[in-house]
């Protein structure tokens, strides 16, 4: 799946692929969104979401983010 990012203030296009359970979740993300009454795209969702994993990446321990390397290195094979 892909979705469709734009840069605001350069108006360039991202393309950014998504496997179906990611997409899935994204759009669980938005559901959750719209039930507390804010209608959030998902461009703006998936923002959000890598600004707070780099702050969760930026405090974490070396061996913690060894662990999270080979979860990255498993999710860019689709090994779950």
């Amino acid at each position: 799946m892909k979705q469709q990012q734009i840069r605001k203030h350069i108006s360039s296009k991202e393309h950014l692929k998504l496997d179906s359970i990611s997409f899935a979740a994204l759009c669980a993300c938005q559901q959750v969104f719209r039930s507390h009454s804010q209608n959030f795209s998902n461009s703006v969702i998936v923002r959000r979401a890598v600004r707070a994993y780099l702050e969760r990446l930026e405090v974490m321990p070396d061996q913690l983010i060894k662990q999270e390397i080979v979860q990255t290195n498993r999710t860019a094979k689709k090994v779950f």
